[in-house]
């Protein structure tokens, strides 16, 4: 893809490069990431060829073992947003009695993928670059004797039956059929009843979106979890996150980016518990704080939500906001079905700000309680002088390619282009295009 003066198209599109020359290959080409995030014991789910991993101790959570592949057409961004998700959904306990212990690879064969649950194609250069890189033989093998496979965006494009006009796919999404819709950006995707089921919560929900299928079935008993939500990029109620059956295992496609900001890791980790065969228990939880845990570049005037697993009401109301001193930030909050959100006035540049929901701050319609939740974000250290530049930077590459970029830079610092905007509105600013 063409590398842009203030950004990167992140497309996920059909044609691609050559294919990749594929070796056998052993373990010696997975990397291993391992976060527990409890003192539990371990116990693998049953796998082909691999033995169960326990470790000593208190309460006992399963474990479902992922590989993510980031060889030859993946993104790094998608990969390393895979890894993160999971490691949230491991912190925070978002998979109720189940733990995800994940792995990458940088070659697909039988032998590496037997060790695994699940196969993850994180978003890449193409769907028909994964076609031609990996071995389609080792995928099909994997998930038709009884494992999961979940293919976002570009992995999506690769695990449908077909492409219409464009091409023939790995077929283990066998009743599914893509569009390919082209757009850049965030993007809202309604949850219907199979979703809310397996997500914990319906409604409409945002996420980043780009170039990714959009979705049809036929026959068979694939599953609808979510569709795009308006007609933006020309392909309402097409699917954004269908479910497939494979002979024995199940594979799942998302068209959106559940691991990309706004990043939904419980969304993730249930897409992953679904093929993976794990029933999913629904408790309350926070399913995603916006802006997400950790971000950073986050204008001054926010208006922070928290999006919980049910709708919920107020319980103890300790809710507080404060700067990295300790000193709180008075702020109005409001409920509205499992949303909770947070106003405030502008808050100072460059500076750390942490959200702590005390145990009892929210209940569920029963009067089920949250447990104790924290999450933190930065503000933007935007300078005025660089917001300007960074305006006319942008106006300057509309004249020229008749559209935004991705995101402007500022040194080695890359802002999306939503969050640029969000930025500089909260100093009375804008772009003109």
């Amino acid at each position: 893809m063409a590398l842009l003066v203030l950004g990167i198209t992140l497309s996920l599109g059909i044609y691609g490069a050559s294919a990749a020359n594929v070796g056998t290959g052993s373990t010696g080409n997975i990397s291993s990431t391992h976060f527990e995030g409890s003192d539990a014991k371990i116990v693998s789910l049953k796998s082909t060829s691999s033995k169960p991993v326990s470790k000593s101790v208190s309460t006992s959570r399963k474990v479902i073992k992922v590989v993510i592949y980031n060889g030859r057409g993946s993104i790094s961004s998608c990969v390393w947003g895979v890894k993160t998700g999971l490691h949230t959904a491991n912190t925070k306990h978002l998979l109720n009695g189940y733990y995800f212990s994940y792995s990458t690879t940088k070659i697909i064969n039988y032998s590496i993928l037997s060790h695994y649950n699940v196969l993850v194609m994180p978003g890449g250069t193409s769907g028909k670059n994964y076609i031609n890189a990996v071995s389609s033989s080792a995928i099909r093998k994997f998930v038709r004797t009884g494992h999961g496979y979940l293919g976002i965006c570009a992995g999506a494009y690769s695990g449908s039956r077909n492409v219409d006009g464009m091409y023939r796919a790995w077929g283990v999404a066998p009743h599914v059929y893509c569009k390919h819709p082209y757009h850049e950006g965030n993007i809202k995707v309604k949850i219907l009843y199979p979703g809310s089921k397996l997500f914990g919560s319906g409604g409409t929900v945002t996420m980043a979106h780009y170039n990714g299928p959009a979705m049809y079935v036929k026959g068979g008993k694939a599953v609808t979890f979510a569709v795009y939500a308006d007609n933006h990029i020309g392909y309402k109620n097409y699917g954004a996150i269908v479910g497939d059956y494979y002979y024995n295992g199940r594979s799942i496609l998302s068209g959106p980016h559940p691991e990309l900001d706004p990043q939904h890791p419980s969304i993730l980790a249930r897409l992953v518990a679904w093929t993976a065969k794990v029933p999913v228990v629904n408790s309350l939880a926070v399913i995603m704080p916006n802006p997400s845990s950790g971000a950073v570049d986050v204008s001054p005037n926010k208006v922070l939500k928290i999006t919980f697993s049910k709708p919920v009401k107020f319980g103890n109301k300790l809710i507080t906001l404060k700067n990295g001193s300790g000193n709180s930030i008075a702020t109005t909050q409001s409920i509205s079905s499992n949303v909770l959100t947070l106003r405030y006035k502008l808050l100072s540049k460059g500076v750390k700000y942490i959200i702590t929901m005390a145990s009892g701050s929210v209940t569920d319609i029963s009067g089920k309680a949250i447990s104790y939740y924290s999450t933190s974000f930065r503000v933007s250290s935007l300078t005025m002088a660089q917001m300007k530049d960074g305006i006319s930077r942008v106006q300057k590459f509309f004249i020229t390619n008749h559209r935004l970029p991705n995101y402007v830079t500022f040194g080695t610092k890359k802002i999306l282009i939503n969050n640029f905007k969000e930025i500089i509105s909260a100093y009375g600013l804008k772009v003109n295009y």
